[in-house]
């Protein structure tokens, strides 16, 4: 399977697999990001968790929209005669969910030399998978409230000059955060997670990058440090090098 490498200082929520063969069972339980769709083959809705994986039905997924991005947490018995005869997706006998909030991307670059109204700080920002277009994207922030809401956006220049780092080629990613409202639970550090469609800015990528006889697709974000004392003037950073493994033509 392919997926995103993240390198990031956030604490991600990552896949958790663990598997147990007690009194011959065959169960599998774990958690993981998914884009939810719906099939054309058996018009039921199903849980996405990469571009390359088995996806996973449970009826809870049937009173989901199309497109609806999740983190759930699933136990699948192989065992069970519906999953040793699945040829499209396996049936998880157990399925918890949250929804996951989805954000928006402009393929130009923000203005990044105006403050906007609520704007927060970024401490780090990581990804937490990439399937179905969906980039999920976690972002660590200070003084913030677990509970309230806000505006996630990420924008990228397609014109932009790649840089190379390390001798590897990066695209620089914008990412800024506006707190919406408040929240009611105490303040301090809190990671939000939020979904992004991009596959606009990973097929320009990699068109370019495979131009240039490469592999893999290099990123980063940018972010909001701090703030000057007057809320005039912000300091930005970048996160780790992200790497995309462009998959193979079939």
């Amino acid at each position: 399977m392919k997926k995103l490498k993240f390198l990031g200082a956030v604490a991600m929520a990552t896949v958790l697999l663990t598997s147990c063969l007690d009194g011959g069972n065959n169960e599998s339980s774990y958690e993981a990001y998914a884009v939810v769709k719906m099939s054309t083959k058996s018009f039921k809705n199903l849980a996405y968790e990469s571009d390359y994986s088995v996806p996973i039905y449970h009826p809870q997924l049937d009173n989901l929209s199309e497109g609806q991005c999740i983190y759930a947490w699933k136990k699948i018995n192989g065992d069970d005669p519906v999953n040793q005869s699945a040829t499209e997706y396996y049936t998880a006998s157990e399925f918890q969910y949250r929804k996951v909030s989805t954000g928006d991307v402009a393929p130009y670059l923000d203005d990044t030399t105006t403050i906007k109204k609520n704007e927060m700080t970024i401490l780090d920002a990581g990804v937490g998978g990439y399937m179905k277009g969906m980039l999920f994207v976690l972002s660590s922030h200070p003084n913030a409230s677990s509970d309230q809401s806000n505006l996630m956006s990420l924008s990228f220049d397609r014109n932009q000059e790649v840089k190379e780092i390390n001798g590897q080629r990066v695209y620089e990613v914008f990412l800024r955060a506006v707190k919406v409202t408040d929240g009611k639970n105490s303040t301090g550090n809190v990671t939000f997670e939020n979904a992004f469609p991009m596959s606009t800015f990973f097929s320009y990528a990699t068109a370019q990058e495979k131009s240039e006889n490469k592999t893999n697709v290099y990123f980063r974000f940018n972010y909001i440090k701090e703030f000057n004392k007057d809320t005039t003037a912000a300091t930005w950073a970048t996160s780790k090098v992200l790497d995309y493994p462009i998959p193979e033509e079939k």
